[in-house]
């Protein structure tokens, strides 16, 4: 070999070695950014569908929660609206069956159960009607002991583990809240809301198989390309070095710029930004493809993102409407005419309206939420006898009175005597108590006692008019029985709270009115809601409500009035009136409430009470003329003696006696004038005064 062929060799060696190195190092760098970028793209995939995955299925599970909450109070509103409805009856209403036949999602749906003895009643499968949950304590464990947790506590939620058809085990989510007051047969509704949880994360489910798909379509590619860049360093191996290493730089910058830019694209997408643009959709190659496979990722989130901001403006109306209708029933509980209290499990008092304040002398910042209804208790022996009760009522509500006497201490230190009604509140371990002051009223019944008895015995000495006085005596314990039977048909008023409430707009057009008020003037809720009817008042009492011109002002928003009403079967009688008006915030009247009761009998026995206060005043008048004339022909007896020479001793003894009953007629008569002094200055009873 001369001398030009080494050289050539050695060129072509000298070549060829700087050649592999670089070609070799060209490849490996291509598989160690295959690698790289293989890694990156599969943890963006696995963050995004992580973190989708668990902001949907918390979404999911609240959205579930909020329905379930939301049938619930819509069941128990259209109870409330129908008290008289039984299970059975509910079975047959075709607006409640509308109400019971509602999704949840797109696979979900409700249930309806009895809470104490697990039947269910309202159910999309016909054959789960009737049937109890008991059959499932073995086969869906899980399911079962949520079922049992609801049943204990109000309402309770979980997953459980589904059999499908092709016994297949998918996962559930269920939650269960209770119906907020019974039906009319007593029975307790329970909602159970249940779906398939995996339908919330579906989206970021099938996201994450697309990504994985176009990932592996790359790698499969890149590995491709790496191949061919092999065999094309082997066929242009006679190339420079200059050459070789000037394609290789410019080829991976080809390739790992584009690359780089989406993988900073897919972590600004995770990061919740989906605005931006993203850059090589247009390419034709394998980038291109995984760039429109990232466009299509953030188009799909952006419109699954306004999915769930519908889906949150919706359950924000809804919480909206349950805040009014709650406000409707506290505006009833503050505008009672009687003093009420909420009562909570431990005692605490939670809530106390304007006539409780009243009642006990301050303001009820003090009370609500700070002060045990044991406070107001006045003597550790009723404390007791109470505590009592409120143990036993949890578990033998049977065996403890719900209404009672005791006597309660003001903010003072008044003892007044008190009749207590206690109502459990639905679905809590919550009390509405209500509260009568029987004070004034013990007080006359007591002072009218010891001056019928005062009376009585005076009268029984007087013997010409023994007989009329009896009269009076026993037309006073009449009156004193009616008194008792009027506190007793009270106290059953109370017990009942069967007030009558109706509540109208400023136009006088009738919006509610309860059952006691329809029962009462025998019409029903139809036939008057919507219209603007007014009480049937009496004609004369009519006149008299025009002459006294109510007016209403934000500083005097209520007025009491009596008035005379007549029935459907035209009896007429006496009736009691709160009325309050409501204002918006610019102090305008938009409501009215009136809260109202019948006081007949009370004012039957007030008339009774006026016209044997006239009797006995009419009899002390008849004893004052015999009085004087029994004095007169005394005193012709005496002049008769003084002048006739008789043995007057015998007849001046006799005078001497009937002076001396006259005087103890005298004496009654003017004790019974001051005790019906006492009664016109202290009870503000009639007569006429002499």
């Amino acid at each position: 070999m001369n001398l030009y062929s080494r050289v050539l060799v050695n060129l072509v060696g000298l070549s060829l070695i700087p050649l592999i190195i670089l070609s070799s190092f060209f490849i490996v760098n291509e598989i160690r950014m295959t690698d790289t970028i293989s890694t990156h793209v599969n943890e963006t995939r696995d963050q995004i569908v992580t973190s989708s995955t668990d902001a949907l299925n918390t979404l999911g599970m609240n959205i579930i929660r909020y329905q379930s909450h939301a049938i619930a109070r819509e069941i128990g509103l259209f109870i409330k609206a129908h008290p008289e409805k039984t299970i059975s009856d509910l079975k047959q209403d075709p607006e409640f069956l509308l109400l019971t036949n509602q999704t949840v999602g797109e696979t979900g749906y409700f249930g309806f159960h009895e809470r104490e003895s697990l039947i269910t009643d309202f159910h999309p499968n016909p054959k789960r009607l009737g049937e109890t949950f008991e059959p499932l304590r073995y086969q869906l464990p899980d399911f079962y002991i949520i079922i049992k947790n609801a049943q204990r506590d109000g309402e309770s939620g979980g997953f459980y583990d589904w059999i499908e058809p092709d016994g297949s085990i998918k996962k559930k989510y269920i939650y269960v809240s209770t119906v907020c007051c019974p039906t009319a047969d007593n029975i307790t509704l329970q909602v159970s809301a249940t779906t398939y949880l995996d339908e919330f994360s579906a989206p970021a489910t099938t996201l994450s198989n697309t990504i994985a798909d176009q990932n592996q379509n790359l790698i499969q590619t890149l590995t491709d390309d790496i191949s061919r860049a092999g065999n094309v360093t082997i066929i242009i191996c006679g190339l420079t070095i200059a050459g070789v290493f000037l394609f290789g730089l410019l080829l991976g910058r080809s390739i790992t710029a584009p690359l780089i830019s989406l993988i900073t694209c897919a972590q600004r997408i995770g990061s919740g930004k989906l605005d931006g643009e993203i850059p090589g959709t247009d390419r034709d190659d394998e980038t291109g493809v995984l760039a429109r496979t990232i466009h299509t990722m953030q188009t799909d989130l952006r419109v699954l993102y306004r999915k769930l901001a519908d889906q949150i403006e919706e359950l924000s109306l809804i919480q909206k409407r349950l805040m009014i209708s709650e406000e409707h029933y506290r505006a009833i509980f503050e505008n009672s005419a009687i003093p009420l209290i909420l009562v909570d499990e431990d005692m605490t008092i939670s809530l106390a309206n304007h006539k409780f304040e009243e009642l006990w002398g301050n303001s009820r910042d003090e009370i609500e939420g700070k002060m045990k209804w044991t406070s107001f208790v006045s003597t550790p022996e009723e404390r007791e006898r109470m505590l009592s009760y409120n143990e036993h009522r949890l578990d033998h509500p049977e065996s403890v009175p719900w209404t009672y006497e005791f006597q309660m201490k003001t903010h003072d230190g008044n003892v007044k005597s008190v009749i207590i009604s206690i109502s459990q509140m639905p679905g809590k371990i919550q009390y509405l108590t209500s509260l009568l002051d029987i004070t004034d009223m013990k007080r006359v019944q007591e002072e009218i006692i010891r001056k019928s008895e005062e009376l009585s015995a005076s009268y029984e000495e007087l013997a010409a008019i023994e007989e009329e006085l009896r009269h009076q005596y026993t037309e006073l314990q009449k009156k004193d029985q009616l008194l008792k039977e009027s506190e007793t048909r009270y106290k059953n008023v109370v017990e009942d709270q069967t007030e009558f409430i109706c509540r109208t707009r400023a136009d006088g057009t009738i919006v509610f009115v309860n059952e006691a008020l329809c029962r009462y003037f025998g019409v029903t809720s139809e036939e008057i809601l919507g219209t603007k009817k007014h009480l049937p008042l009496a004609d004369h009492d009519e006149s008299e409500l025009e002459q006294y011109g109510i007016s209403y002002t934000q500083d005097q928003p209520m007025h009491i009035r009596e008035y005379r009403v007549k029935l459907k079967n035209g009896e007429i009688r006496w009736n009691k009136w709160s009325n309050r008006a409501i204002y918006n915030r610019e102090g305008i009247i938009t409501e009215f409430q009136s809260i109202g009761r019948d006081i007949h009998e009370r004012k039957m026995v007030e008339e009774e009470n006026a016209r044997a206060l006239e009797q006995i005043e009419k009899n002390l008048a008849e004893l004052s003329i015999l009085n004087d004339g029994i004095r007169n022909p005394l005193t012709i007896i005496e002049s008769l003696i003084e002048e006739e020479p008789v043995d007057t001793r015998l007849i001046v003894r006799q005078i001497g006696a009937i002076d001396d009953l006259i005087k103890t007629l005298d004496q009654r008569w003017m004790d019974s004038d001051k005790i019906l002094t006492y009664l016109r200055k202290h009870h503000g009873y009639p007569g006429k005064k002499r």
